[in-house]
């Protein structure tokens, strides 16, 4: 994922998975990555409205 306003943009995310989450995953790959970018996006949006002033730190893991 990158900005869109930015053509050569740095991604914002980048998601790779392991050749034995692939193998299980059996082709699903695709929706479990953008489940994952629902749920950051989600938390990111929470997170905005809940703590406007609060710091984030850079090397924050969201699970």
């Amino acid at each position: 994922m990158r900005r869109s306003d930015e053509e050569n943009a740095e991604p914002l995310v980048t998601m790779s998975f392991s050749r034995e989450l692939l193998d299980f995953l059996q082709g699903d790959q695709v929706e479990v990555a953008k489940a994952m970018l629902d749920a950051c996006i989600a938390e990111v949006g929470r997170k905005t409205e809940a703590d406007a002033g609060e710091y984030i730190p850079e090397n924050r893991v969201l699970h």
